[in-house]
């Protein structure tokens, strides 16, 4: 190692640009779309109404350029 690399309490660890590799961290544009649905239910029989709720959603992408995912949510609320 060259006196460049030395780490000093001054300036901390500094690497020159030419050993980095800025391309490799770039990528593509990425187009991607989310559906949503859901649907919920509330009852007011007793003295403090309660609220149930269930949903999901699918992402997907065009040209398999991104990662296609889902995912689905319950939801419970007690109100006061």
């Amino acid at each position: 190692m060259t006196d460049d690399f030395e780490p000093t309490v001054n300036n901390g660890y500094a690497l020159p640009a030419s050993l980095l590799d800025t391309n490799a961290c770039s990528t593509p544009r990425q187009l991607t779309h989310k559906i949503y649905g859901g649907i919920a239910y509330t009852t007011k029989t007793w003295q403090t109404p309660l609220m149930l709720g269930a949903g999901g959603h699918y992402e997907f992408a065009s040209n398999n350029s991104a990662i296609e995912g889902w995912g689905m949510t319950i939801k419970a609320g007690v109100s006061f």
